[in-house]
């Protein structure tokens, strides 16, 4: 409520402080998606016609080192995607359309 005044007459200067805040309500969400990297194929082209303006997808090929423990899912020899809000993941599906089920994408 302080900056509010101001935001309401500049709200291009107040990007960054905008951008934070909604990130603080609304927390992004991250796709990891895990396995072959000749095999991501399916599950970029999914992901790049979705309209997902407060996700990251991150494609992790196998054989990755040094990973944060975040992000050190477990790789088998298809690809899995985890859906993850904040600090929780849900768990792990192995198909494009398993991943638009999950996402609740049209």
């Amino acid at each position: 409520t302080l900056f509010w005044p101001r935001i309401v007459r500049e709200p291009a200067a107040f990007a960054s402080l905008l951008a934070a805040l909604e990130e603080h309500l609304e927390p992004p969400r991250t796709i990891i998606v895990t396995g072959s990297k000749q095999d991501f194929g399916p599950w970029r082209a999914l992901l790049d016609s979705i309209y997902l303006p407060t996700s990251l997808a991150l494609y992790i090929p196998f054989g990755t080192e040094r990973l944060p423990e975040p992000l050190a899912k477990p790789v088998a020899e298809t690809v899995n995607a985890w859906v993850c809000e904040g600090a929780h993941c849900l768990p792990p599906v192995s198909s494009p359309s398993d991943l638009r089920k999950a996402l609740q994408a049209p």
